[in-house]
């Protein structure tokens, strides 16, 4: 978080030399809206741009990363750079009322939280975010807040969600 926090100050002073009157809540809700909602195109290319592009794409921002629940993702988005098209294609039925799930790709729990707002707990096995906690640092006593922290580590082991 304190990363984040340093680009958000660095990007602010480029930002606040360009637009005068331009507050740093302002900044920080923009860089929010954009960088939750914006695709990487290259990625969406099939490898055909060579270097990142970024992008917002209308109304395509609204599509969800699959929930924990059993559901999967049922849409798939590429980007032509031969056409600047942006396409989303259905890659399973898609039943009235349903949601339109895409999968993300992310990492870690620490990156989608801070990309994208919320974090998985399907995911949990690839995330660094226990891995940045002290077994102590719980509120409570200390081998209550231990005991807990082991069992979870236990339990994504017995899961095979943790090796």
């Amino acid at each position: 978080i304190e990363l984040e926090q340093d680009a958000v100050a660095r990007d602010f002073a480029r930002a606040a030399a360009v637009f005068d009157g331009l507050t740093l809540a302002e900044f920080r809700w923009a860089r929010g809206v954009v960088k939750s909602r914006v695709f990487g195109l290259r990625s969406l290319s099939a490898g055909a741009l060579e270097q990142e592009v970024i992008a917002m794409a209308p109304v395509a921002d609204f599509i969800n990363h699959p929930p924990d629940e059993v559901v999967e993702a049922n849409v798939a988005p590429s980007y032509d750079p031969a056409t600047g098209s942006f396409t989303v294609r259905t890659t399973a039925e898609i039943p009235a009322n349903a949601g339109i799930y895409w999968d993300y790709g992310f990492k870690s729990n620490r990156a989608s939280l801070l990309r994208y707002g919320f974090v998985s707990k399907r995911r949990v096995a690839l995330t660094d975010m226990p891995f940045l906690l002290k077994l102590l640092d719980f509120p409570g006593t200390p081998g209550t807040a231990k005991n807990m922290k082991l069992e979870h580590f236990r339990q994504a082991v017995k899961g095979g969600q943790l090796v």
